[in-house]
């Protein structure tokens, strides 16, 4: 599933790694004239659910993998495909997932309203001047992982401002997913699930797979993986994670759909 920006392009390193794998990723409505964004998490799935089935109408079993706001409506597709009688082997969630809480939506959990509050800060910010967004954030930056973190979502998003034109609302899509994902009140689903990830330690591991049991009554694996949020974007991140859902994805299944 694409991410905040609703490009499946960053996907680009991570399906050139899963050799052997045939890799379906599909775009967010709305980057292009002529489409228009759905405006809920649901209504994104329920089209990238349409789009899955139109590539793979024999209805075989199915894995699912989204990165960062991808996670989330990978999951909702889940629960769609689950809900209509299609089996998910398995879902793979890459650095992002749902927070648990039936009926709660996503932007009453602190950590998901702070990081999505930053990035529309960051996304304001580079429209009022897109020259200076990235430097602006870069210039304030001290040291922690935390605050490279936040100077590296200002670049993207910058980039993100720069690249929309010419037809392509970048920036727009990004700005109506952000919104959507506050306002989605996540679901459990009855498939197993894995999360991956970046540079977690064995403890949070232990505790994410705690928090999200009510989610995943089929079990959930949180698995940490190396680099930061941004890696799947690179050629050596794709690599290892990459390799982490090669570990994970069962031994029959030769497909995944990254929506």
């Amino acid at each position: 599933m694409p991410p905040a920006s609703g490009s499946s392009l960053a996907y680009r390193p991570l399906a050139g790694a899963l050799t052997g794998r045939t890799c379906h990723a599909f775009d967010t409505p709305g980057l292009v004239p002529g489409t228009r964004h759905p405006g809920t998490v649901e209504a994104l799935a329920a089209g990238h659910v349409r789009q899955l089935r139109r590539v793979r109408p024999d209805g075989r079993p199915v894995v699912l993998l989204g990165w960062s706001m991808g996670a989330v409506v990978a999951h909702e597709m889940a629960r769609q495909l689950t809900r209509d009688g299609d089996q998910v082997a398995l879902l793979i969630c890459v650095d992002g997932h749902p927070p648990p809480g039936p009926g709660i939506p996503v932007g009453a959990h602190p950590r998901h309203l702070a990081d999505a509050l930053s990035h529309l800060r960051h996304l304001r910010r580079a429209r009022r001047s897109p020259g200076a967004a990235a430097t602006g954030t870069a210039t304030r930056a001290a040291t922690g992982a935390a605050t490279e973190a936040a100077t590296e979502a200002g670049r993207r998003i910058a980039g993100l401002v720069e690249a929309s034109g010419d037809g392509f609302d970048l920036a727009g899509v990004y700005r109506r997913n952000l919104r959507a994902l506050l306002l989605h009140r996540p679901r459990p689903v009855p498939c197993p699930a894995v999360v991956l990830r970046a540079g977690a330690s064995p403890r949070r591991c232990r505790w994410l797979e705690r928090w999200l049991s009510s989610l995943y009554p089929a079990g959930v694996r949180v698995r940490p993986i190396p680099g930061d949020h941004w890696s799947v974007l690179t050629d050596e991140g794709a690599a290892a994670i990459a390799h982490a859902v090669q570990d994970v994805l069962p031994p029959t299944t030769r497909e995944v759909s990254c929506p």
